[in-house]
């Protein structure tokens, strides 16, 4: 039978970890590019947060066809501005309420629906596969999210024809709570 002896090895990783930090850094750096104006986000327009009674703070963002959105751009029509990401699932719940008020009464307002913290991809596929027709853009960096003081999603404004934040609610709207708000809102609006 053989014998093996293992003698005492020592390696100094004294310059290792240095070495191994800058390789990880060069790394990141390389996998991780700079923003670009074809990415999703192109911004706030408008310093500020949105409040009730307050103008809405303007905002350009790429749908999913990779073209820009601002919010100023539905001014005149009544917008129901939904937050939500594919990965939260009170959002899941609420997508297809929000569909459904956009089929039914879709001339009488605008869903807008804006997917924070979300990769294109994953919001293409819930779009798809939820069947979901109202528009939507990425916020991927959450920049417009936290102008509009978004927790977490689902978050969701009516803002009026003025561009006047009518009402917020924060969390998953039942269908019910959902129509009341809604009627609220197109009420104001017709008294405007």
């Amino acid at each position: 039978m053989a014998s093996v002896t293992v003698k005492n090895l020592s390696v100094d990783y004294g310059l290792a970890w240095p070495r191994l930090t800058a390789v990880l850094l060069i790394g990141f750096v390389i996998i991780c590019p700079a923003p670009t104006s074809a990415q999703e986000n192109i911004g706030m327009l408008e310093p500020g947060l949105a409040a009730v009674g307050e103008h809405a703070p303007d905002f350009i963002l790429r749908n999913l066809d990779q073209q820009p959105v601002r919010l100023s751009d539905y001014r005149g029509t009544p917008v129901v501005l939904n937050f939500f990401a594919s990965w939260c699932g009170p959002c899941l719940k609420e997508l297809p309420l929000l569909q459904a008020a956009h089929v039914s009464r879709g001339t009488d307002y605008i869903v807008l629906g804006v997917a924070t913290q979300d990769s294109r991809g994953a919001v293409e596929l819930l779009a798809e596969d939820a069947g979901l027709g109202f528009p939507i853009v990425i916020d991927g960096d959450n920049s417009v999210g936290r102008a509009y003081q978004v927790i977490g999603p689902p978050y969701t404004y009516f803002i009026d024809a003025q561009g006047m934040v009518q009402d917020v609610v924060a969390g998953a709207m039942e269908a019910a709570d959902l129509e009341h708000r809604l009627t609220l809102l197109l009420v104001k609006d017709d008294a405007a």
